[in-house]
């Protein structure tokens, strides 16, 4: 199972190297059908009860406050997001059956298994019903959920997840390509920064690195009101640096926490 908090610093044509056939073409699928049901300047910020245990009502404000002053310095835009999962885990119940079908079996040899003892049927009728048990109960309990996903799915997931919610926040769309996107996955425990055209043509990834890293610590600590907060403040003062604010500019994106399944 996957332990602790990941960094993920994605910033600039490196990243979008890295989407491979296959997964850009999934990834235009679901953003075109993403983008017909709503628009970003749709969405609503809600504060529903999974993120709840993690952030308040008065912390989303905090944060939507930092975007705010943080964009106060620069005609860069930011959007923080936090998504509860990107992998699916459908797959979960099976791998935790098998699981325990295994260790059946590996008992059942230990113990020279006779088909003509009753005691031993009885055993082997209980070790079935409790495969089928915890199978049926590991998508209603997030920590098996996480111990029968594995790693390298949630990190492909988490990251396929963040570059399709950078198209559907609208920061491409932006006037000078100088958007960014601070990005949390909480079931796969993993963060990433992707930003546009424009900022990975005068920015390194290297930039990010400490940010990130201070957003991952945050994090771990439970902290995630910091964690966004301090994330925040550091983007705009490097996108002040590269990116001031210029005359007549205006807000094209919305500044609150997005909050998503």
């Amino acid at each position: 199972p996957h332990v602790g908090w990941a960094r993920g610093m994605e910033c600039g044509p490196r990243w979008r190297r890295r989407i491979r056939r296959r997964w850009w073409w999934r990834l235009e699928w679901r953003r075109r059908g993403l983008l017909r049901r709503r628009r970003f300047g749709e969405l609503v910020m809600t504060m529903q009860p999974w993120i709840s245990k993690h952030l308040s009502k008065d912390d989303a404000d905090a944060i939507e406050q930092a975007v705010a002053l943080a964009e106060s310095k620069t005609s860069g835009e930011i959007v923080p997001m936090i998504v509860r999962r990107s992998v699916s885990t459908r797959t979960a119940p099976y791998l935790a059956m098998m699981a325990m079908l295994s260790l059946l079996f590996v008992v059942a040899l230990l113990q020279h298994f006779d088909f003509a003892n009753t005691t031993h049927l009885i055993w082997l009728a209980v070790g079935v019903v409790a495969s089928l048990a915890v199978a049926f109960v590991t998508p209603l309990i997030e920590p098996l959920q996480k111990f029968f996903t594995l790693d390298d799915d949630e990190a492909e997931a988490a990251f396929e997840r963040a570059q399709l919610e950078f198209y559907t926040t609208g920061i491409p769309s932006t006037d000078g390509r100088s958007g960014i996107l601070i990005f949390v996955s909480l079931f796969e425990r993993r963060a990433f920064i992707l930003g546009d055209h424009s900022i990975s043509e005068r920015m390194s990834e290297d930039s990010w690195v400490k940010i990130t890293q201070d957003l991952v610590d945050s994090m771990k600590k439970g902290d995630f009101k910091s964690a966004y907060v301090g994330a925040i403040s550091a983007v705009g003062d490097k996108l002040a640096k590269e990116f001031p604010l210029a005359a007549g500019d205006r807000n094209e994106l919305h500044n609150h926490l997005v909050i998503k399944e």
